[in-house]
């Protein structure tokens, strides 16, 4: 699943080709994709055509696309394999798993597309600069209203591991598996360790290392394995190149040279260094 890094990318992308064009024209194939939303396709239609995009916002894994004169947004999740990609200069034929086309008076094509269908479009309302539709999803590590003291002051509290508190979108959004494995390979802490064995400070230190990772994940374009994720012009990211810990099971730690392990917290897989990755010392 696109994590906050590469709907960042997304976002920027498609902002870059939208930001004061008007939609002249949406087309809809389908209905799951709108599955969430009380009126199915037709008010993605009225919301968005004859209309100017003035932005696009994003919070943690959502994003939406803003309307001139209107508090009713376009709410975007990608799911698992949904992408959304921009063609500028022309209208390119249908692709076989898109949901959504919104055709912009430049001749630039908005295109929604997701093979699997874990994705879904809704519209919702604006208030204090979030939809209402996710207004209970905590601030991301970017927001100028996020506090990381706070944040690990209610996970210090909890018997839960470390690794799924960072996965809970409601105590801080964005991170998925890829980057809460990085941020705790960079503070040293295992996953399985729970909040209140922790000192405030040793959290305070994953969150920050969460925000710093995911900052250099979004400035290489997010990371790609394959080609469900591509950013806004079709390109793949290229943090996976850096990544220390996700996914390198068996291969040797790049700090210490003991292999990296896998194991199971809470039905999430979590890749870390037995050897650098031990319980804090006071």
């Amino acid at each position: 699943m696109p994590e906050l890094p590469e709907v960042e990318t997304i976002r920027r992308g498609l902002e870059k080709h939208s930001r004061g064009r008007s939609v002249a024209q949406a087309h809809v194939d389908g209905s799951r994709m709108f599955r969430h939303n009380p009126h199915g396709s037709a008010d993605v239609v009225d919301l968005a055509v004859s209309r100017q995009i003035e932005g696009i916002g994003r919070r943690g894994k959502y994003m939406w696309l803003e309307f001139v004169g209107t508090e009713q947004v376009l709410v975007v999740h990608l799911g698992m394999s949904g992408k959304v990609l921009a063609d500028s200069g022309l209208h390119t034929a249908p692709n076989k798993h898109e949901h959504l086309r919104l055709e912009l008076d430049d001749r630039t094509t908005l295109r929604f597309v997701d093979p699997r269908t874990f994705g879904h479009l809704s519209v919702s309302r604006k208030e204090r600069d979030i939809p209402v539709l996710i207004d209970h999803i905590a601030p991301d590590p970017f927001e100028k209203s996020f506090d990381p003291a706070q944040v690990a002051q209610k996970m210090h509290s909890s018997a839960r591991p470390i690794k799924i508190m960072l996965l809970d979108q409601e105590l801080v959004s964005g991170i998925g598996n890829i980057y809460a494995d990085e941020a705790l390979f960079r503070a040293r802490i295992p996953g399985y360790m729970r909040g209140m064995e922790l000192a405030l400070e040793d959290i305070e230190n994953i969150v920050i290392s969460a925000r710093e990772v995911m900052g250099e994940a979004i400035a290489v374009g997010g990371t790609s394995f394959d080609a469900l994720y591509v950013d806004a012009q079709g390109n793949p990211g290229y943090f996976a190149r850096s990544l220390l810990a996700y996914g390198r099971i068996g291969q040797d730690c790049l700090r210490c040279g003991t292999p990296i392990e896998r194991m199971v917290i809470g039905g999430r897989s979590h890749f870390y260094c037995r050897a650098c990755q031990t319980k804090p010392v006071h």
